[in-house]
């Protein structure tokens, strides 16, 4: 570890988080992979500081589990939705039964939102059957009026031509968003958030960068996506709630503004977003 990553932990350390929202972390996958229970983790993101916790939806199956666990804490929300991951044309639902499915758990109160759900190009092979299903989410979104939480891996132009058809907007956030300005500013034209996470300690990203740097703050919100994502200097090892620290400390650096205001910011623009 170099003196210069030691140092900026200490600082990300001793930072007031000031109940900051971690706005997409699959903390049931932390949990399998740590070997700590999701209760565990949980507390330890809270006695750090973070305000709220969102947990997003990847699959059928997972939705009971994260839904029933956030009744044991009001500070934890789910979403509910297909990863494009696990959209699989030959068992996937039919547009009517996802609807109903992931209706039923969209209800509740607790779920703030509908996904994590988009394209990735790199599954190719379901790629047409993404699209289907990320449009049911989309109208299923509408409906109830939440915000998508949507996934967009090297498919900004096909993400773009399905967004087109709404006119009026749609509230939600891209998630790990990795893009340049233009594309961010098409986004948040649409009324969609841009997701901010790990991308940006590392050098390499610089249209990522640039278009965080650029773009207006109340078009940003913070995510961990852990255990994915990890920060610069931390390869390898599972990402955790309390990482929002370096990831905030970075975005303040790239903007030249105080890490207290990008903290209060983010947490304004994410209590507005999932009407918190």
């Amino acid at each position: 570890m170099t003196q210069e990553l030691t140092s900026l932990i200490a600082v990300a350390q001793s930072l007031n988080l000031k109940g900051v929202i971690d706005t997409h972390v699959h903390l049931d996958d932390l949990a399998d992979e740590t070997q700590e229970s999701m209760a565990e983790l949980a507390s330890k993101a809270f006695q750090r500081g973070i305000g709220k916790l969102v947990i997003p939806g990847l699959y059928p199956e997972q939705w009971c589990r994260i839904s029933d666990f956030t009744k044991s804490d009001q500070r934890i929300y789910f979403a509910v939705g297909v990863h494009p991951w696990w959209v699989n044309p030959d068992t996937a639902f039919s547009a009517e039964d996802l609807t109903q499915a992931l209706a039923d758990f969209a209800i509740r109160e607790d779920c703030i939102a509908i996904g994590e759900t988009g394209l990735d190009k790199l599954k190719k092979d379901t790629f047409e059957a993404q699209r289907s299903s990320f449009i049911t989410h989309l109208e299923l979104a509408q409906a109830f009026t939440k915000p998508a939480i949507i996934h967009c891996v090297r498919a900004h132009d096909e993400m773009q031509r399905v967004l087109k058809s709404y006119k009026n907007g749609l509230p939600g956030v891209i998630h790990g968003f990795s893009g340049s300005l233009e594309v961010a500013r098409h986004y948040w034209a649409k009324g969609l958030h841009l997701g901010i996470g790990g991308t940006i300690t590392y050098e390499r990203a610089n249209k990522t960068r640039e278009a965080v740097a650029r773009l207006p703050i109340e078009s940003l919100v913070l995510e961990t996506d852990a255990p994915a994502m990890p920060v610069c200097g931390f390869q390898g090892q599972a990402n955790r709630p309390e990482q929002i620290a370096l990831i905030a400390l970075k975005l303040a650096e790239l903007r030249s503004e105080p890490v207290d205001y990008i903290l209060e910011k983010t947490t304004e623009n994410a209590q507005r977003l999932f009407n918190f």
